[in-house]
């Protein structure tokens, strides 16, 4: 599989652990954006369902790759397994999703507290920790 380059206009999607939302607050608190490489999946490969289905009782926060950069910030694939161990395979999308098997995988780098809430305040909420739709039924 390849993984293409990230674009600009490209959206990411952060999973948020509901520690790091507090009941009744509109965003999580500013740690959920405080690692020094922030761990987000790139929209384009993976989608808010698969996230959903992945972690239901996360929250999910969407950003652009131009709200990190905009703050001075790198943005930069990190697919996992790594990239080299997708090489080769013709069948990558027949792999089920998982937290382990992730091409969408990217890390922004070098993120301050002061970025880290100017962060939150640009991203939308898509989900609220336990707000996932339920998977459609299996045939």
């Amino acid at each position: 599989m390849n993984i293409p380059p990230i674009a600009v206009a490209e959206t990411l999607i952060r999973h948020v652990h509901p520690k790091l939302w507090p009941d009744g607050q509109a965003k999580p608190n500013s740690g959920a954006f405080r690692d020094r490489e922030l761990s987000v999946d790139r929209e384009v490969l993976r989608s808010i369902e698969i996230c959903c289905r992945l972690r239901p009782t996360h929250g999910f926060m969407r950003l652009t790759v131009s709200d990190a950069t905009d703050s001075g910030l790198t943005v930069v694939a990190d697919p996992l397994p790594s990239a080299e161990a997708f090489e080769g395979l013709l069948f990558d999308d027949l792999t089920p999703p998982s937290l382990e098997h992730n091409p969408a995988h990217a890390i922004i780098r070098s993120v301050s507290r002061a970025v880290a809430i100017a962060l939150i305040k640009k991203a939308d909420v898509v989900f609220r920790p336990g707000e996932c739709p339920p998977p459609p039924p299996q045939p």
